[in-house]
């Protein structure tokens, strides 16, 4: 992979989790700060997902309580915690697949749980 790709790869995870993380900040503020905060942060995740597009590049996040099978682009930190033939289900996702023109560059990451 082209290093400038890879750099830009990185910066658009680190960007996905700081607005991760500012969301639940922002969650626990008072309503009226609380949709001001909003509004900048949705703008500022807007902005660097169009620019990412220009290059065919898209985040993509699993849902909570999505099931998870094997052969998915997600590495599961805590997979040994869960017994062979265990039904489970995304409970976090801690890093997102990094998709170019559709294809997989870099696998996610996230917490499971068990039903």
């Amino acid at each position: 992979m082209d290093n400038n790709l890879d750099d830009l790869i990185d910066i658009a995870i680190d960007n996905w989790s700081l607005c991760k993380l500012l969301a639940k900040a922002i969650g626990k503020l008072d309503e009226k700060d609380k949709r001001q905060y909003e509004s900048q942060l949705k703008f500022f995740k807007k902005t660097y997902e169009d620019r990412l597009k220009k290059h065919k590049i898209e985040l993509k996040i699993l849902e909570n309580n999505e099931l998870y099978e094997p052969g998915m682009p997600v590495f599961p930190i805590n997979i040994s915690s869960f017994g062979a033939g265990s039904k489970l289900f995304i409970e976090d996702f801690i890093k997102p697949i990094v998709l170019q023109d559709g294809n997989v560059l870099r696998d996610g990451k996230a917490i499971l749980r068990g039903k």
